[in-house]
């Protein structure tokens, strides 16, 4: 079966919610979608990381991730998990150079 996500093939297909693959190719937006054992793979790895930064106790926590990688998503999960009476910093950084004329 082809990956709607990649559109690899792949003789193992994994239905998953569309909205957890907000990029794939087919730009699918509601219901489900195949994707092959390489994006599932991928996004378990990446569901995993994110539960540990969010259940760290260290009040410093650092993501260092290629562009397209959810870090907004992760960012924005990490502020969800935080008390309301809490306070939060974050910044980011881009190496862009179109940015700095």
């Amino acid at each position: 079966m082809i990956c709607q996500n990649c559109a690899k093939e792949d003789e193992n297909t994994y239905k998953y919610d569309s909205k957890l693959f907000k990029s794939n190719i087919r730009g699918i937006k509601e219901g489900q979608i195949n994707v092959c054992s390489v994006c599932k793979d991928c996004f378990e790895t990446r569901k995993e990381r994110l539960e540990a930064i969010i259940s760290s106790k260290d009040p410093h926590r650092l993501i260092v991730a290629g562009p397209g990688t959810g870090k907004t998503y992760a960012f924005q999960e990490v502020i969800d998990s935080i008390p309301g009476s809490k306070k939060v910093l974050m910044f980011t950084l881009i190496n862009n150079p179109t940015c700095l004329s």
